[in-house]
């Protein structure tokens, strides 16, 4: 039998497995995918405990946006158990007030707009102006219903709770790939390419024509990056 690496895939925000959908299907035939329910909390160290309660004993993981979160989280709590880090479209820092000053007005337009109507106008910011944008857009709303209201608010209050995670990288000692949208105006290609620079030995590369939402805006580009990350691993492990 042909070992695969377990590889724990960590959605973000209002994010459900369809954002990994076309990663677990391009590269199934090397690793053996679990994708991680965001748990409904409020703050992201309890997540992170429920996700490595119920996660493979080793695993690869990739964690996009808030799921970058819980990554730092996991290697904080059980940094042993990790093979391989993947951090896309996310961040070590914490909000600025500018930011937790969104975050808050987005919950209360849940109240006064209605929850998808909400998401359905923040969306757009998230991808690239083109047909293919378009299309995330829809997928995005979709997977904001399966989260649903409630895990949306208390997820988007552990992000503004958030103390930042400045102390991490500099420890990280697995084979890590960072990935940015080169047009993503939600987490910026110079914040990633610095988390990149603290990592020793790092993997950095930022998808032309994509935005935040680049593993579905450009799922080739992406899942090529992540085969040649994992396939590297699979190499260390063997020898």
């Amino acid at each position: 039998m042909t070992y695969k690496l377990p590889l724990l895939l960590i959605p973000g925000l209002v994010s459900t497995r369809l954002l990994w959908e076309s990663q677990v299907n391009d590269l199934s035939d090397i690793a053996d995918c679990w994708i991680a329910p965001i748990p409904p909390y409020d703050d992201f160290r309890t997540m992170a405990r429920e996700i490595l309660a119920n996660a493979p004993e080793r695993f690869a993981m990739a964690g996009h946006s808030m799921g970058g979160y819980l990554c730092f989280e996991i290697l904080r709590l059980a940094p042993q158990r990790v093979l391989g880090l993947g951090l896309f479209s996310t961040t070590v820092e914490r909000d600025t007030p500018q930011i937790s000053r969104r975050r808050a007005a987005m919950m209360a337009d849940v109240k006064t707009k209605g929850y998808l109507p909400m998401i359905r106008e923040n969306a757009p910011r998230f991808v690239v102006d083109n047909s293919r944008g378009k299309q995330v857009v829809e997928m995005m709303v979709k997977q904001a219903f399966e989260v649903g209201q409630s895990a949306f608010c208390m997820h988007q209050s552990a992000a503004i709770r958030r103390t930042g995670y400045d102390d991490v990288p500099g420890r990280i000692d697995c084979p890590t790939l960072v990935l940015a949208g080169k047009q993503d105006k939600i987490t910026r290609t110079s914040v990633q390419r610095r988390i990149a620079k603290q990592i020793p030995g790092a993997e950095f590369h930022a998808i032309d024509g994509s935005a935040h939402m680049f593993t579905m805006e450009k799922s080739e580009e992406t899942n090529r990056l992540m085969r040649r990350w994992l396939i590297g691993q699979e190499l260390a492990l063997a020898a």
